[in-house]
């Protein structure tokens, strides 16, 4: 049986990669080291319960390799209230983005629900196939702590087939 693992995680994409977005530079995809999910959750420190939001200094640029699993659930709300406060405190000049569905991707025992930009859910369902697998580009700027730990929030940045 697999393990279930609540792992908050985004999906940014849309015209240009978030790191375009913010330096203005092209998408460097030698800057994301190749990890997989649980080397990224496990390299941060403890936090205490129910201190309210976490935004980490290092975001740790990772390239994970995942399988589409291609379903789809509404997002939470505080998946929701962190994302927003996320592109207010961090990227108050970004555009508005819409984070409405996560999809599902697998990595060995472990599946993640990634939250993904509204307009971007559909190129999904086009580019891929349930069983494909996907390298992802993601970030890791924090999350939401509650009663049972940290709910660390992923961006995926840009993906790609292998």
């Amino acid at each position: 049986m697999m393990r279930y693992l609540t792992l908050t995680c985004l999906l940014y994409s849309g015209s240009l990669p978030l790191s375009s977005v913010v330096a203005q530079a092209p998408f460097c995809w030698e800057c994301y080291q190749a990890r997989t999910f649980r080397q990224i959750l496990d390299s941060f420190a403890p936090e205490p319960p129910d201190s309210g939001f976490v935004f980490k200094g290092n975001d740790r640029p990772s390239r994970v390799l995942a399988v589409y699993a291609g379903e789809k659930r509404p997002l939470s709300a505080v998946r929701r209230k962190f994302i927003r406060a996320y592109y207010e405190r961090v990227l108050p000049q970004q555009q508005k983005v819409q984070f409405d569905e996560e999809l599902l991707f697998l990595e060995d025992s472990l599946r993640v629900w990634l939250p993904v930009q509204k307009q971007v859910v559909p190129y999904f369902a086009r580019e891929l196939t349930p069983g494909d697998r996907v390298w992802l580009y993601v970030v890791c700027p924090g999350g939401p702590l509650g009663a049972k730990g940290p709910d660390w929030v992923l961006i995926v940045n840009e993906f790609q087939k292998p």
